[in-house]
């Protein structure tokens, strides 16, 4: 069962993340230039829902993962459905879910490889108090995001890995 697997893993991880994260690792790229480039330039767009079909999507998007979360944690507070969570999300692009979550009151950060897109997120977030303290992280892959978790938390240099 994935959610029990799920579970077991951010256990394990809670007990002794240095046992998971920290070793070398072979990296990987992510990263298109090719592809930053394409939607850095969408970023005027971003939260246009007629240049942007994600913006018509979203609600879906969150819908589901609200359902799934009130499942998995019995939520029936009357604090946020997201309340106390952390969310980290990868690719973020103009904020779209970066947004939502936060309102639903997750803890988000929000990283992407354009930082011309993050710089734009984090400027709408700012229009509302419950998004304005995303945590957004321009120019940044998921593997730098992996780099820098390893060694703030673990002994070594991962800088060659």
């Amino acid at each position: 069962d994935k959610l029990k697997l799920t579970h077991r893993w951010a256990a394990a991880v809670n007990a002794n993340p240095s046992a998971l994260l920290c070793h070398p690792f072979k990296r990987t790229f992510s990263v298109s230039a090719s592809e930053v480039d394409k939607f850095s330039k969408l970023s005027p767009t971003w939260w246009d829902p007629d240049s942007n079909p994600l913006v018509k999507m979203n609600p879906a998007r969150i819908a589901r993962m609200r359902n799934v979360i009130e499942k998995h944690y019995m939520h029936h507070s009357a604090e946020p459905i997201f309340h106390g969570l952390k969310a980290l999300d990868v690719g973020c692009g103009g904020g779209l879910l970066s947004e939502s979550l936060a309102r639903l009151g997750a803890d988000v950060t929000a990283i992407d490889p354009s930082r011309e897109i993050a710089e734009m997120a984090q400027q709408h977030a700012m229009r509302d108090e419950r998004t304005s303290k995303i945590n957004y992280r321009g120019g940044m892959s998921v593997e730098d995001l992996v780099k820098e978790i390893m060694s703030t938390h673990c002994d070594g240099d991962f800088s060659e890995a």
